[in-house]
Formats: C-alpha cells, sequence, structure tokens
C-alpha cells in the first residue's frame, strides 16, 4: 500500500513537542539547542477506510538544516519505524520543494507509482477542452498521442476526450492491441484513432497523455508539446516540452492540513469538485492555473 508523510515545519513540530510532558517546561531556546540529539517522530496516523495512509512527522526544531540533512532524518525516521509500504507523496507543511523531491526520486524513498490516476483523468479532460478552445480552435488542428497501458483505461479516456479533437493517436509495444482497441472504439462511438508504430514519430504531437513510467520518448518531442504523466514521481532531465507532472488542490476533507495538497493526496476526498483545482506541478515548478495556460499560449 502506498503511503504519504507530510512533514510538519519547525514551529509547529516545536509546539507539538511543547505538548509532550517530557518538553512541556523546555524553554523552546533550549530544545532548539539539544534538536541535533533528538529523534525524529510520527506525531499522527491518518487513516482512511480504517486504514493508515499517511503520517504527520517532525524532523526538526531548527528553521533552516541542509536538503541533505532533511533527507537524512527523512531516511532515519523511515528505517526507525519500519515503515515498509511505498512512499508516494512527501509534503512540507512549509511548501513544495522540487529539488529536494527530485533527490528523494533519486534515492528510491518516493517511488513512481499511478496512484492518483482516477483524478487525473477526471481533470486532464477538462483541460484539453480548454486548450483546444482557447488556443487550436479555427487556428490548427490538434493532433493528440496517448501512450497507453491497459485497454479499458483507454476507452474510458477517450469517452472524456473532447469530441472537437479528431486527431487522436495511440502508442503501445503491443500493436495487435492497439488495432483491436482501435476497432472497439470506432464501433462503439464512430471515432477513428490513428495508430503509431514507431515511438520515434513523437515529434508530430502537441499533447501527450502518459500512462506509463517509461518517459524515453520524451527524447524525440516536439518543442512545445505538452506531456501529462500520469505516473507521479518520475525522474527526467530538462526537456524542451511541457510536463504536466501533477494537479494541486485547494483542500482535503478528511485531513485537517495546512498546505494545498496534490492529487495522490486529494484521492481520498469524498468527492472531486473542479472548483478545488488550483495549481499545476510542471517542468519541476508550481504555478497557478492561470499561468499554466499563459505556459502553454492558451490565454
Amino acid at each position: 500500500m502506498d503511503v504519504f508523510l507530510y512533514i510538519l515545519n519547525s514551529d509547529r513540530y516545536m509546539e507539538e513537542l511543547k505538548e509532550q510532558k517530557k518538553y512541556k517546561f523546555v524553554p523552546k531556546y533550549l530544545l532548539k539547542k539539544i534538536d541535533v540529539f533528538s529523534k525524529e517522530k510520527i506525531i499522527e496516523k491518518f487513516k482512511f477506510n480504517n486504514n493508515i495512509v499517511g503520517y504527520s512527522i517532525g524532523l526538526t526544531t531548527l528553521k533552516n538544516i541542509s536538503e541533505e540533512k532533511t533527507i537524512q532524518k527523512i531516511e532515519n525516521l523511515i528505517k526507525r519505524n519500519l515503515i515498509e509500504d511505498t512512499i508516494s507523496t512527501i509534503i512540507f507543511e512549509n511548501g513544495y520543494n522540487c529539488s529536494m523531491e527530485d533527490k528523494l526520486i533519486k534515492k528510491n524513498i518516493l517511488i513512481s507509482n499511478n496512484s492518483s490516476k482516477n483524478v487525473k483523468l477526471k481533470i486532464i479532460p477538462h483541460i484539453i477542452k480548454n486548450m483546444a478552445n482557447k488556443s487550436y480552435q479555427l487556428k490548427q488542428d490538434l493532433e493528440l498521442l496517448i501512450i497507453y497501458k491497459d485497454e479499458d483505461e483507454l476507452k474510458n479516456l477517450i469517452r472524456k476526450i473532447p469530441f472537437t479533437i479528431k486527431n487522436i493517436y495511440i502508442y503501445s509495444q503491443n500493436e495487435i492491441s492497439s488495432v483491436k482497441v482501435s476497432e472497439d472504439i470506432l464501433k462503439d462511438t464512430g471515432l477513428s484513432l490513428g495508430i503509431i508504430k514507431d515511438i520515434k514519430k513523437v515529434n508530430r504531437f502537441d499533447i501527450i497523455i502518459n500512462f506509463k513510467d517509461d518517459t524515453n520518448f520524451i527524447n524525440w518531442v516536439k518543442e512545445k508539446s505538452v506531456i501529462f504523466n500520469i505516473y507521479n514521481n518520475i525522474y527526467y532531465n530538462e526537456s524542451k516540452s511541457i510536463i504536466v507532472e501533477d494537479f494541486i488542490f485547494y483542500s482535503s476533507d478528511n485531513f485537517n492540513f495546512k498546505s494545498n495538497i496534490p492529487s495522490s493526496i486529494y484521492k481520498y476526498n469524498h468527492g472531486f469538485r473542479m472548483k478545488d483545482f488550483v495549481k499545476v506541478k510542471v517542468n519541476n515548478d508550481i504555478v497557478d492555473k492561470e499561468e499554466f495556460y499563459k505556459l502553454v499560449n492558451c490565454s
């Protein structure tokens, strides 16, 4: 099972320590002095449907410690508390730190996963519709490629893609599967899908939806193409394309967080509301959704 870590900032961690009998009467300045000797702690366990899905943790009472020291403390906590589940998400209460996230991915602390797939598949068709309406309508023919793994997931996605987009292509390493899926969708919807056999031909597409954790195709994409990755926590080198890694939401129904949350946490909400969508994680940065539409020339 995948779990998330919610890392308290130094002030909140200090407050939590002061709540404990052991530290109740210890002055704050002294707590900071002994921080180097203190162990990282699990403060709270988050449950959903009676399963532990995340942990609130305190790492340090110091405001400024290096990324390397922070990562070491996260590793210590995981080993000491025998957290064997896949860490799908790490949220820093002070805000996102994409540089540190990359380092956590390289060290295999954050593991690639598609646990927030259902949330992403609700919002991606909405964004593509906006892109088609604002930027491409009557200007040029938009070409969309879907790199898929599962036939049923592909069929469900196709039904949500706006029918104003006519040039939809699919790619799978299994060409027989692609032909079968294409025939099924033509029969069900009347929509004719194109099939590409060579992934290096990806350089013709404006938008790519990638269901796989393999991103080698990025080497051949054209400049300013928009790539939606269904998988989280995939590390990639700099690219000339616009890579959408995740979506950021305003709030959580179940957990009292003081920061915005990624799709992997939003999935625990009791319902999906488009108004909760506030930001986009794109090319290792977090931008407002309005900035994102400017980035893809849709405003």
